[in-house]
């Protein structure tokens, strides 16, 4: 300490500053790798765990649509094209999500309500 004691009050200043800085250029970095890390894992937890979220509950929207058009067929006669054609829409996407489910790399309770989806 003695050396900044030496020094004019200029010297010391630039020299307080400049550590100043160097501290605020050390954290910037840490930031960044940080935030690249916390980047990289927020991916790994979209693509493998809200993938499956996301899927599960498309199907699970289709076949509500699938039992709604049910419905409609049933009670509503004069509309029969109309709910044919929104039930092939809707088991084709289901067929589709279905597929796109079973190529994730799931866990053994994601398999269990992948084969729950499967049996409805």
């Amino acid at each position: 300490m003695n050396i900044l004691q030496k020094l004019n009050v200029k010297a010391r200043l630039m020299v307080c500053f400049v550590i100043i800085a160097l501290m605020v250029f050390i954290v910037g970095i840490v930031g960044t790798i940080s935030v690249r890390k916390v980047n990289s894992n927020s991916k790994v937890i979209f693509d493998k765990n809200l993938q499956s979220v996301y899927l599960s509950v498309s199907i699970e929207k289709n076949l509500t649509e699938i039992r709604a058009n049910i419905m409609k067929l049933i009670y509503q006669k004069n509309q029969l094209q109309s709910a044919s054609n929104d039930m092939n829409k809707s088991i084709n996407s289901t067929n589709e999500a279905m597929k796109k489910y079973d190529n994730l790399d799931l866990n053994s309770s994601e398999k269990k309500i992948g084969m729950n989806l499967k049996t409805k």
